[in-house]
């Protein structure tokens, strides 16, 4: 058994899936026990959120957007999969530590989504 706690929750517009994510704005609200995992993140001008798809449902075969082919999920980024970890790669605007405020831009998170963690992006591969 794997057991993790979320260090925060998403605040955004996003209600139900589908919802364009690009250009808009987004916080995350980091717990208080997890704010010191913030400290040096504003060098950064992107991050990686790691969030936990809690509306998603399980599931081996989607039809991904744009698309009209039954494909297999790992080949796709639907986020009905058997463990609905998700990563988002966004844009980071401001941090304010004391609140434990991370404005970002281009989560597709849905509002509520628990953030399992938050990371330094992985330079693209050559």
């Amino acid at each position: 058994m794997i057991a993790m706690e979320p260090i925060g929750v998403v605040r955004s517009g996003l209600k139900s899936r589908g919802g364009e994510a690009n250009g808009k704005e987004a916080t995350l609200e980091i717990f208080p026990r997890y704010r010191g995992g913030l400290d040096g993140l504003d060098h950064l001008s992107s991050i990686d959120v790691i969030w936990y798809g809690h509306l998603s449902k399980e599931t081996l075969r989607v039809i991904p957007m744009y698309s009209s082919e039954l494909k297999g999920v790992f080949a796709t980024r639907s986020p009905d999969r058997p463990n609905p970890i998700l990563v988002s790669t966004v844009r980071l605007l401001s941090i304010d530590i004391d609140k434990g405020e991370v404005k970002v831009e281009g989560l597709d998170a849905l509002d509520g989504s628990p953030i399992l963690d938050i990371k330094h992006p992985t330079k693209p591969k050559r």
